[in-house]
């Protein structure tokens, strides 16, 4: 059952735990006396769980006496305590949401860049897995085994570029790498969206994952070679935050989209059922084709740290 694969990931975990372990050493940096914020970490919680929940339940509540917004709103609301508190906490400790550190143009770019290309994948994932297994006319009826295989292009995606674009970005820089990630990401999402065949959208899953792999795998390069060392341990805590959040978000605005545009349909064995339309894979599609859009401009205002046009170093570390 659904069970297993959560077992068949235990033994990577274990391994993984064991390299960490035995080969990654200490930082240097680290500060043993540093306070936990536990309670911005509290108010941010709370405030990505009322987005989460308007989103998620937006076709079941839209007409109920809960309307979504106000849950919406009630997160939106949360971040005036959470950025107050912030602000405050940083004379004793270090906040979940550094103000300092997101004033800095590379660190904000690296936050913009993976949160949005975790939203766009997330919810591609999930648009990709119902497009595959749904029954004709809304999907091509693939078994969960079989649907499970054709998402094999894009970790090969991964496996492929990530360490192209390790040795391409010493050499060319960051940005022009990081942006033809997105480029190439924005025509995997785009040609998802047309794909009428199982071989094309696995065509279009292998593009997608070398576009954002390649935007990944360079991206992250501003933040390390942008803060101090002294920094690193919350500058990437911060990052994995806003990772964490547009993944948050991508799987319940895909499932809202799905839910939203549906039709009555007669599938291939005789059952009349309602299921999502083309409209409803395109639009999720096309949404994640305009978050890398919007990345891509975005890196257009990082600061160069590697290749010929690189910046000094140092300089992008000072606060401004």
């Amino acid at each position: 059952g659904w069970q297993t694969t959560y077992h068949t990931a235990v033994p990577f975990v274990l391994l993984l735990t064991y390299l960490v372990y035995s080969q990654v050493r200490e930082s240097p940096y680290s500060r043993p006396g540093t306070k936990v914020d536990f309670t911005g970490a509290a108010l941010l919680g709370g405030s990505l769980v009322l987005i989460v929940l308007s989103i998620s339940l937006s076709a079941v509540l839209i007409e109920s006496v809960m309307n979504p917004l106000w849950l919406l709103a009630a997160g939106l609301m949360l971040f005036i305590p959470l950025v107050l508190y912030e602000q405050r906490y940083r004379n004793i400790g270090d906040p979940i949401l550094n103000l300092r550190l997101l004033s800095l143009r590379n660190v904000v770019s690296t936050n913009i860049t993976f949160a949005g290309t975790g939203l766009g994948m997330f919810l591609a994932f999930q648009a990709y897995v119902y497009k595959l297994e749904l029954p004709p006319p809304a999907g091509f009826g693939f078994s969960i085994f079989m649907t499970g295989l054709s998402l094999l292009p894009l970790a090969v995606a991964i496996v492929i570029f990530a360490p192209l674009t390790g040795k391409l970005v010493s050499r060319f820089g960051v940005k022009p790498i990081a942006i033809t990630g997105a480029v190439v990401g924005v025509l995997g999402f785009l040609l998802s969206a047309v794909s009428e065949s199982p071989a094309c959208l696995l065509l279009a899953i292998f593009v997608t994952g070398a576009g954002i792999s390649i935007l990944n795998a360079s991206t992250i390069n501003l933040l390390v070679l942008t803060v101090d060392p002294g920094d690193m341990g919350l500058a990437t805590s911060m990052n994995a935050v806003f990772r964490n959040l547009g993944r948050s978000l991508g799987a319940p605005i895909a499932g809202a989209l799905l839910a939203t545009f549906t039709a009555t349909v007669v599938t291939g064995s005789g059952v009349l059922q309602t299921l999502p339309t083309a409209r409803a894979f395109q639009y999720s599609f096309y949404f994640a084709a305009a978050l890398l859009v919007l990345i891509a401009f975005v890196l257009l205002f990082a600061e160069e740290v590697l290749g010929p046009r690189a910046k000094d170093p140092g300089s992008s570390s000072q606060g401004r």
